[in-house]
């Protein structure tokens, strides 16, 4: 496709045919889709060059495609100029390319960037998505993390007619997971999510991680007795979070998780079975950390 169009505007040029906005937009998206950006990159400065009309779909295919390179803050700094651009041009940019430049700006860490053009896309009246929304509110809570702030957003959003979902929600738990903010994690969750969202596995592993930190086996075992389908990341931050634990009982919490673990027809990794010698170890258990360094060396091929 790539080389029929590169063919294409050769013959133009000899021919001294001046294409148009169409042939351009479909140039950028078939050099995008091959995944050659530079050369989308100067289709882009082509049209500028020689004049040639630009419209909403030029700047979408082009914005599209701004996330090919690995350098996420030059991919976000791109899209940015991308949309100063097409603005100067007189296109009013709809809520697409805005999403694409608040995904961009979230990818690479320019919050500060995201929350102004968030705000210049409601200033232009255009009505923000979930996504929209989503993307904001992460940066918002990654910024300023207060529950003032969180709760004005919802408001805001509800304006819109759109209620917080459970991503939201992860969102939040995973930024204050994240600042070391265990307590307020758990209260988060047991006060916006328990009850009015159904939990995803991602909210559990987070849930798992905040007992875990908090050395609260207690914690961790309910939420682990809790998931239908316990996958082998939950069960790692369960047993890793007993090992540092200060329960008394933290061998015998152990071993009834393995069993549930097993009951539910998963296999225990190399790594479970460590977990298990360093919660014998630290509770003296010499006899049990030999069956357990037997079984690993069973159960484990070398």
């Amino acid at each position: 496709m790539v080389e029929k169009i590169d063919k294409c505007f050769d013959d133009a040029d000899a021919l001294q045919i001046q294409l148009g906005t169409g042939h351009y937009n479909l140039a950028i998206g078939a050099s995008i889709g091959a995944k050659e950006f530079l050369k989308a990159k100067m289709l882009l400065k082509d049209m500028h060059r020689k004049n040639i009309k630009r419209n909403q779909k030029t700047y979408l295919e082009y914005l599209q495609g701004c996330g090919k390179s690995k350098d996420k803050v030059k991919v976000c700094l791109e899209a940015e100029n991308c949309l100063r651009r097409m603005i100067e041009d007189g296109l009013t940019p709809r809520t697409k390319h805005y999403d694409l430049v608040l995904e961009k700006c979230w990818r690479a860490g320019r919050l500060g960037n995201l929350a102004t053009w968030f705000n210049a896309m409601r200033d232009r009246g255009i009505r923000p998505t979930r996504n929209s929304w989503f993307y904001f509110l992460i940066a918002s809570v990654m910024r300023k993390n207060d529950s003032e702030t969180v709760e004005n957003i919802f408001l805001q959003m509800k304006n819109d007619n759109i209620e917080p979902d459970i991503k939201m929600q992860n969102a939040i738990l995973s930024s204050l997971l994240r600042k070391k903010k265990y307590n307020q994690t758990i209260q988060w969750y047991t006060e916006r999510i328990q009850g009015q969202h159904d939990p995803t596995p991602f909210t559990r592993k987070i849930l798992l991680e905040a007992y875990a930190e908090k050395g609260d086996a207690k914690g961790m075992e309910e939420i682990f007795l809790k998931l239908k389908k316990p996958t082998h990341e939950h069960f790692t931050v369960v047993l890793q979070g007993l090992v540092v634990s200060q329960d008394a009982e933290i061998y015998e919490k152990a071993q009834s998780l393995w069993s549930h673990f097993m009951s539910m027809g998963l296999t225990p990794s190399l790594v479970h079975f460590n977990s298990m010698i360093k919660i014998c170890e630290r509770k003296g258990l010499n006899t049990e950390m030999r069956f357990w360094e037997l079984q690993r060396d069973e159960s484990i091929p070398l």
